[in-house]
């Protein structure tokens, strides 16, 4: 006699090692093929492969702040000192070449006598 095969789909969340699968496998197979081998809905494959696009679209080299590129010293989640990191250095010399005051002397004191 031949067993019944469950064709019941795992129901919950994807697990991490489920997530990886599909993300590293987005080209070479369709979503109906990895949610056939990971015995998941299509819907469910789909949305995770929907977000990961999403997050593609969001990464976007843009300005970054002088704070992110500084390195902390912390204790017990507290700052005691920030420290200059050579990408901040670099940022701070860019900035300072890209600012330009028209009008100086109105910024020079000059002490009378």
């Amino acid at each position: 006699m031949a067993k019944k095969t469950s064709t019941k789909l795992k129901a919950g969340a994807l697990s991490t090692v489920e997530k990886f699968y599909i993300d590293n496998n987005p080209d070479n197979k369709t979503p109906e093929e990895l949610a056939t081998t990971l015995n998941r809905s299509i819907k469910l494959v789909r949305s995770r492969l929907h977000d990961k696009s999403q997050d593609k679209s969001k990464k976007v080299d843009g300005p970054t702040s002088m704070s992110k590129l500084m390195g902390r010293h912390k204790r017990n989640d507290a700052p005691i000192a920030a420290i200059m990191t050579p990408a901040a250095s670099e940022l701070g010399d860019e900035v300072k070449k890209q600012r330009t005051i028209k009008n100086t002397h109105s910024f020079i004191h000059k002490p009378k006598g």
